[in-house]
């Protein structure tokens, strides 16, 4: 009987500390949810993920320091700061993620295992720009 009572007070307390837990989880995943702006927000979160994987993608350097992806004919700088244009309209929702999005599948579909041409990798960071609606000055 001593044993009985011993066991159903553990998993009383078991029970209690998952809950407690649960419900610790579940309040962060709300708070961190309404941080990002809701439904939309997380959009545009996830959006930034992934021209975050292209760029890198495209600007990745060898274990030697060479680029082995970055064409030739363009500078790092310029690939930098057309990444960047987009990632400052994200940040303002002033781009068109359906946009967005297709030009990043597109870029991944065809470059995933192989170098774009200097002439490929303008035309693709020309089709990042037209992903954006318009730009704050700041």
């Amino acid at each position: 009987m001593a044993w009985t009572n011993r066991l159903q007070g553990y998993y009383r307390r078991l029970l209690m500390f998952l809950l407690v837990v649960i419900t610790v989880i579940f309040a962060a995943g709300i708070f961190l949810y309404q941080r990002l702006g809701g439904p939309e927000g997380a959009r545009y979160w996830a959006a930034e993920r992934a021209l975050n994987s292209v760029e890198e993608h495209l600007l990745k350097q060898g274990p030697d320091g060479n680029w082995m992806r970055k064409p030739d004919g363009i500078s790092e700088e310029g690939v930098r700061s057309q990444f960047q244009k987009v990632r400052a309209a994200i940040d303002n929702w002033g781009v068109d993620l359906i946009q967005l999005d297709r030009v990043l599948r597109e870029y991944q579909d065809k470059y995933q295992k192989t170098k774009p041409s200097t002439g490929e990798a303008i035309e693709f960071l020309n089709n990042l720009g037209t992903a954006i609606l318009f730009q704050e000055d700041k």
